[in-house]
């Protein structure tokens, strides 16, 4: 079974940020390894939707990425930032902060794990 995951190229250099400042060293050949299962989306794909985010929302560009590449593959959203998390709401995407909502999380990738193998 394979699930699939989505993000853009910024989530890239996003994973080395946060790894480095966990001292945590990161290549780009680690990066690769770790992100092998992603369908990383290209900006020309995600434009568009995150002007649409930024206008309606007014969040951080950055954010309005992740906020687009949800929409765009009818996907939910997970993140530690609250903010991202209100504002993705605010633009229709399912949205669950981490920090709070764990156990629903896990219950729902369960749920999708269990379907997936009766497909």
């Amino acid at each position: 079974m394979k699930t699939c995951s989505y993000s853009y190229r910024v989530f890239l250099l996003e994973l080395v940020s946060v790894a480095g400042r966990l001292n945590i060293s990161l290549s780009k050949n680690d990066v690769e390894e770790l992100t092998a299962n992603f369908e990383v989306l290209s900006e020309d794909f995600l434009f568009d939707e995150a002007f649409k985010v930024v206008q309606e929302t007014h969040s951080r560009a950055v954010d309005s990425y992740f906020i687009s590449a949800a929409k765009l593959t009818s996907s939910a959203l997970v993140s530690c930032d609250k903010r991202m998390i209100e504002n993705a709401k605010k633009f229709g995407v399912k949205a669950y902060y981490l920090p709070e909502e764990l156990d629903k999380i896990i219950k729902i990738i369960k749920e999708f794990k269990d379907s997936q193998v009766k497909t």
